[in-house]
């Protein structure tokens, strides 16, 4: 009878299936079983059962075996399973509970009671359903909203750690280069020393705090940040007041001081100039003294203050800068994140030249031009994937930037948008904002059907630990003459956890 609910009766004497059947007609759709092994059957042909009514003693496979094996093959977990016996004992009793009864049964029953038991039952277990499906959406619901919050908050910290960046000549790309570099040299350490410094899940937790390492440099004087040459005794002493004033900043925000960050941003804000031996400032730490996550931060500073140009200096290569830090040259740091150093540098250099290469392809839409497309294109969902993409001349009218006779280009996931610099509109004759990428990529006669699956086959074989891509291909121009060209592609991921890319950056190189 379909829109009823089913109950199962499980019963080798006729007649008591007959007078159960009867019982439940008018309510349930009623199945029947003679034996353990028919009752298995129904059971695996019906998950869709509100209740069982099981007798204990019957041929071929008895009420407790079959129950056993209801519960082993976890059947029907949901559904609400009585014993109907005349066996009064404890021992059995106790067996069905260990294995998964509500209820028992006394043989001779009473019609009534039994059918209101059994009907009380199924609507306390769909209600238990009911309730455990909408905790679950609830919970689901706030950790999507915690979540949310969580990165709301990120970007707050991100946009105020940039923005004094950019106070003393830096471009934010120092934040997002701390946060990997401490990632990296925190993924390592646990690799070496497990649970000794933290849990694995602070590891997300300690780099997204990194981004606030100096942000008590907004106390300090422009003519101190900016001044290409050594400061003096008194200069510097201002300028190691960073640290302190840095914490009173944090101190000043109730959303940070009351973040389970807090901790984290406190401890990297104040002690990352700290040294092992204590040489260290504000507060002179040694050894463990020191927070290990602004152990951390601290060396992640000092590298990427070695690989950067800096008023005061050029770049270091990597290598040089590695040599300097193992040496004792920026002071002593924990020999365990020096080990860790050593062992992980050549990632460190991978994120330098990540950033490097993202940053030659400097391809940020113009503004205007950003306005009069964003309600057609909806642009407005690639600007996080645009900040790997800084324009150094803000003044510029049109930020696509041309690298001699390069073709740049930069493919927005989310949107199914590609990007192209001038050379492109000027060497193939088509638009440089192409909606429907995917699309245009596949009807675009520029490449041969070959063409296209060979470099489909290579795209697709990038992921996050392989992410560049350097192959040749043969193009034709827009007269038709077919050209060779190198190109170079870099998948850009904003996730790192998901593994998902959200686009690419490229090049296709006259050569």
């Amino acid at each position: 009878m379909p829109g009823k609910l089913k109950v199962l009766v499980v019963d080798d004497v006729e007649m008591n299936r007959i007078i159960l059947s009867e019982l439940f007609a008018d309510s349930y759709n009623v199945l029947e079983a003679e034996n353990g092994e028919e009752a298995l059957e129904t059971i695996r042909n019906n998950p869709d059962l509100s209740a069982v009514l099981l007798d204990i003693v019957m041929p071929v496979m008895d009420g407790l075996e079959t129950l056993e094996q209801i519960k082993k093959e976890e059947l029907i977990p949901s559904v609400p399973i009585f014993f109907v016996t005349a066996d009064t004992s404890n021992e059995t009793l106790v067996r069905g509970f260990e294995n998964g009864i509500v209820d028992r049964i006394e043989k001779p029953f009473n019609p009534y009671v039994i059918k209101c038991r059994i009907q009380n039952s199924i609507e306390l277990y769909d209600y238990r359903i009911n309730l455990e499906k909408r905790v679950k959406e609830q919970t689901e619901e706030i950790e999507r909203k915690s979540q949310e919050l969580k990165e709301a908050n990120a970007s707050i910290i991100d946009a105020l750690s940039t923005a004094i960046e950019f106070r003393d000549s830096e471009s934010g790309e120092h934040v997002c280069r701390i946060r990997q570099i401490t990632k990296t040299l925190l993924i390592e350490l646990e690799k070496q020393v497990g649970n000794k410094w933290y849990a694995h899940e602070e590891i997300e937790n300690i780099s997204a705090a990194s981004t606030m390492h100096d942000v008590g440099k907004i106390s300090v004087p422009d003519y101190i940040l900016n001044k290409p040459g050594k400061l003096t005794a008194e200069e510097f002493e201002i300028m190691k007041e960073h640290t302190v004033n840095g914490c009173k900043i944090l101190d000043s925000i109730d959303m940070i001081k009351c973040s389970p960050m807090y901790k984290y941003y406190y401890d990297i804000c104040r002690s990352h100039h700290e040294r092992w031996d204590g040489r260290g400032y504000p507060d002179g730490l040694v050894g463990d003294m020191i927070p290990i996550s602004a152990q951390i931060v601290s060396v992640a500073d000092v590298y990427d203050a070695l690989t950067s140009k800096r008023v005061y200096k050029p770049p270091y290569s990597h290598e040089k800068a590695v040599d300097m830090i193992l040496n004792g040259e920026c002071g002593k740091f924990n020999p365990d994140i020096i080990e860790c150093l050593k062992n992980c540098h050549m990632e460190l250099k991978d994120i330098l030249d990540k950033m490097a290469f993202e940053n030659k392809v400097n391809l940020e839409i113009p503004q205007y031009e950003r306005k009069k497309v964003s309600s057609k294109l909806e642009l407005e969902n690639s600007e996080n994937f645009d900040k790997t993409c800084k324009n150094d001349n803000a003044d510029k009218e049109d930020s696509f930037t041309v690298l001699d006779d390069d073709v740049i280009f930069k493919y927005n996931k989310k949107n199914d948008i590609i990007e192209f610099s001038e050379t492109y509109a000027k060497e193939f004759g088509k638009a440089r904002l192409i909606t429907n990428a995917q699309k245009f990529f596949y009807e675009d006669p520029s490449m041969t059907p070959e063409e296209k699956e060979k470099l489909m086959n290579s795209v697709n074989k990038l992921n996050i630990n392989n992410p560049v891509l350097n192959c040749r291909i043969k193009v034709r121009d827009k007269n038709g003459s077919p050209v060779s060209r190198n190109i170079s592609i870099y998948m850009h991921y904003s996730n790192e956890n998901s593994g998902e890319s959200d686009g690419f950056v490229g090049k296709l190189v006259n050569s």
